[in-house]
């Protein structure tokens, strides 16, 4: 038992505190006391677990902690003399109770340990804040601020609010974004995938930081009968009033003001999601070519009120407006879009360009929400591939074709595979837009689709994926291992998920070559990537 105790002493005082419960504690606790303490016990473990598993999610990314240790070896010195004195004498009963006394003691420590804490802060570089863990899971801890000790040169005052979920980096200056996002790519690259960060290239900027998003959606709710129009409070449906968001641009913000506007002329009831009743859930706005809008309200009411004052007032007030639509969602959750969609006004569709080829977006259509830094993703994707016109290339998950029809211009042949239907059907009609005619696209999944393609005798001699933040299927990763092109393109949204099915492709014989990050969301802790897995030489796992 000394010698469990000596152990515990010094994973401590190495800081590696993730070996506290699984080496020392666990047998200290199950061994050494009696079944009468054994509630005790279980707070002792349960608060040192939250403490040290605080430590382990927090560390594991590179954060470093403050707290002095030495004061916590200090209370287990006395904790051991006691707990070797009982196990000697198991029936002096005054010295069991001054065990329990430091026992207890030691509880609160781990508490003090588990509340208040100082760390390196891992969003802002160069900064030490006081946090208190308030929360721990599984895969990570939530603290709340305290205060800032050192502040870091990259934090900016903001002269807006970014209280809402969508700015997590908004009181940061552009390069500390820049800095955050090319330390949370190589991170995962490197933990998740196994690979040298060497690898990842520094991340290409955005050219414009604010007022990039054509697409806008906006919650609209009630509370205490008064409506309320903006963005949702970070990790809650609590509504934070907003007319300007300034990563939208500003088409989207002249929407948004407008329907406040109308909504409190005409009396219009906003929904409330605790009572079920009201009416306008959603506003979405979107903007194409020449800075002509679609609008789109979404009721959670069958019928739009007031429905013919809108379409006056709309082409009044919002000249630029050339597309009105009326969307019912009546079902409960977070999911936006309901299936019925009635077009009430003007043009059913709009028109966006990217990449020299012109694309219609509908309302359910997807289409980049920045155009400018998608014109450099895919442009980094298209280096990547190597195309000299000679090519037959595959892309599996096509959406509505704008990595395919890019992919097309320099290719013999592309291949769209995409299982959502109605995307399929956009791509075709976007190919015969742009005539572009050596482009196919099959509404199939890719996963069962391409093993199909190989019994066929299709080779490709390059596959692109551009996954969801899911990333891919095992299945997908496999199937495009065993069509052994020369070249896979990884265009992720996601770092995390890429860098797991990289590793999976790895073991299928693709070696990771290089991984380019570009910030198509600036203000955001989103990032994307492009990476290149080339055919390796050796054999696959």
């Amino acid at each position: 038992m000394k010698e469990i105790l000596k152990q515990l002493l010094a994973v401590l005082s190495g800081g590696v505190i993730v070996y506290i419960c699984k080496i020392g504690l666990e047998k200290l606790v199950e061994n050494a006391v009696k079944s009468s303490f054994e509630k005790s016990i279980e707070i002792f473990k349960n608060n040192l677990y939250r403490a040290t598993k605080a430590y382990e999610i927090l560390l594991g990314r590179e954060m470093r902690f403050y707290e002095k240790v030495d004061v916590l070896i200090a209370e287990l010195v006395p904790l051991e003399q006691d707990l070797l004195f009982y196990l000697k004498k198991d029936s002096a009963d005054n010295r069991w109770n001054e065990f329990r006394s430091n026992f207890l003691r030691y509880c609160e420590l781990t508490k003090d340990l588990k509340n208040e804490t100082l760390i390196h802060q891992l969003y802002i570089p160069e900064e030490i804040v006081k946090v208190k863990i308030i929360l721990v899971k599984k895969s990570y801890a939530i603290g709340e601020l305290l205060s800032i000790e050192k502040k870091s040169p990259y934090r900016v005052e903001l002269e807006h609010t970014s209280a809402y979920g969508g700015c997590q980096l908004a009181h940061m200056t552009y390069e500390g974004q820049l800095q955050i996002k090319y330390r949370r790519v190589k991170d995962v690259i490197t933990r998740i995938g196994g690979f040298s960060e060497e690898i990842v290239l520094p991340v290409l900027p955005a050219v414009h930081p604010w007022n990039y998003r054509n697409k806008m959606t906006a919650p609209v709710g009630s509370v205490h009968g008064e409506t309320l129009i903006g963005y949702y409070k970070q990790g809650t449906h609590d509504i934070i009033p907003m007319d300007t968001c300034f990563i939208h641009q500003e088409g989207n913000n002249r929407l948004l003001r407008f329907v406040k506007r109308f909504m409190s002329k005409h009396s219009i009831s906003a929904y409330n999601e605790k009572t079920k009743q009201g009416s306008v859930r959603h506003i979405m706005g979107r903007v194409g070519d020449g800075g002509k809008m679609m609008a789109v309200i979404i009721t959670a009411t069958e019928e739009l009120p007031k429905k013919e004052y809108w379409i006056e007032a709309i082409q009044q007030e919002m000249p630029e407006v050339v597309s009105l639509y009326h969307n019912v969602q009546n079902k409960v959750g977070n999911v936006i879009l309901g299936k019925t969609m009635h077009h009430i006004w003007g043009s059913p569709s709009i028109t966006s360009s990217l990449c020299g080829l012109s694309f219609e977006v509908s309302p359910y259509s997807f289409f980049q929400v920045n155009k400018e830094q998608a014109e450099i993703l895919y442009d980094k994707a298209l280096e990547c591939a190597e195309l000299t016109g000679n090519e037959v290339v595959i892309d599996a998950y096509c959406g509505t074709g704008t990595i395919s029809l890019c992919l097309a211009r320099k290719a013999k042949k592309v291949i769209g595979i995409e299982i959502v239907k109605p995307a399929i059907e956009d791509a075709k009609k976007n190919a015969q837009k742009n005539k572009i005619e050596n482009v196919e696209f099959i509404a199939e999944d890719a996963g069962t689709y391409m093993p199909k393609l190989y019994q066929q005798g299709l080779r490709p001699d390059v596959i692109v994926m551009d996954p969801v933040r899911a990333g891919c299927s095992e299945e997908v990763l496999k199937a495009a291992a065993s069509m052994q092109p020369k070249r896979i393109v990884y265009v992720s949204c996601n770092p995390a998920t890429f860098a797991r099915d990289a590793k999976i492709l790895k073991e299928q014989g693709y070696e990771l070559t290089k991984v380019q990050p570009v910030d198509m969301f600036p203000q955001t802790m989103h990032v994307e990537a492009v990476a290149l897995l080339t055919k390796s030489e050796r054999t696959p796992i």
